[in-house]
């Protein structure tokens, strides 16, 4: 059967009341679709990584990226001051 027959057959039997298939259904029998809400996406932005912080004699601070930390300053006896030493490329 095509799509055009079996759509004028309905549509007799609905005329003359002999189609229980198209009779309007009890509430219990009945089956309801709902689409789910869309959801709100929040994107967030990334954050530059953190650079390394070093210290010195005027305060600790955030090194450039093309700096590193490679040890602590000595005093002139051998003694550790607390600095950090920077290396930059």
């Amino acid at each position: 059967m095509t799509i055009r027959t079996t759509v004028a057959l309905a549509a007799a039997l609905a005329v003359f009341g002999t189609a229980p298939a198209l009779a309007v259904a009890a509430p219990s029998a009945t089956l309801t679709l709902a689409a789910k809400t869309k959801r709100h996406v929040t994107h967030h932005r990334r954050r530059a990584a953190r650079g390394q912080v070093a210290c010195d004699w005027s305060g600790c601070h955030r090194i450039p990226r093309n700096c590193r930390i490679y040890g602590t300053q000595y005093d002139w006896n051998g003694d550790p001051t607390g600095m950090d030493a920077v290396y930059c490329r």
